[in-house]
């Protein structure tokens, strides 16, 4: 991603990146999204359907500074704990057909920060696996509750979706809580829209 794009996000709280995991560049927008924190200053939360271990590792090595502080929230069917993390890192698995223990498990991880100097930086990974487990509306009505929770402590997050895997309209649903959207759904262009 340009810098001019770069600048554009700065001022998002929240922001969605429609990609398909078949574009050879994804990972590196997914890395421009963290990259432009300093994350030796930050707290990040990772939320995920896969193991996280390759996002623990490429944070701590990657990127300018090992974060404050990590926590993963890993969205499990059979709701069993990883114990392939760092000790350091914390690690709560929620069920994906529990939108509101997943909820509560954001409102947790930001509640143990609140008392900390550390910013916070959230990648969640990725709303078209979370749509296998509920509509569109209700996925509307939970993006609304976690951006806002997000915004409300000046985090930054970014949300991954395949725009291959749904509908326009539920595309179009989906981005309306996002202060930014990054569409990288055109292999030859990337395009960042925002609300401000």
């Amino acid at each position: 991603m340009t810098s001019p794009e770069m600048d554009r996000l700065r001022a998002a709280s929240n922001v969605l990146m429609l990609s398909t995991s078949l574009r050879s560049d994804a990972d590196d927008l997914h890395r421009d999204l963290f990259g432009h924190q300093t994350l030796d200053s930050e707290n990040v939360l990772l939320l995920t359907f896969g193991r996280a271990d390759h996002l623990v590792e490429e944070l701590r090595t990657e990127y300018d500074g090992e974060p404050n502080d990590i926590s993963v929230i890993q969205i499990d069917e059979t709701l069993q704990d990883s114990t392939s993390y760092p000790s350091d890192v914390t690690v709560r698995t929620v069920s994906p057909t529990d939108l509101t223990g997943v909820g509560m498990a954001v409102s947790d991880v930001i509640k143990r920060w609140s008392d900390d100097d550390a910013g916070i930086v959230v990648c969640f990974d990725s709303l078209t696996d979370f749509l296998q487990y509920a509509d569109r509306s209700t996925m509307y009505r939970f993006l609304r509750v976690v951006t806002r929770r997000f915004d409300a402590v000046d985090g930054f997050a970014h949300f991954h979706m395949n725009p291959d895997a749904h509908d326009r309209q539920t595309i179009a649903t989906l981005k309306s809580p996002f202060d930014a959207v990054v569409d990288a759904s055109d292999e030859s262009d990337v395009s960042v829209s925002t609300k401000y």
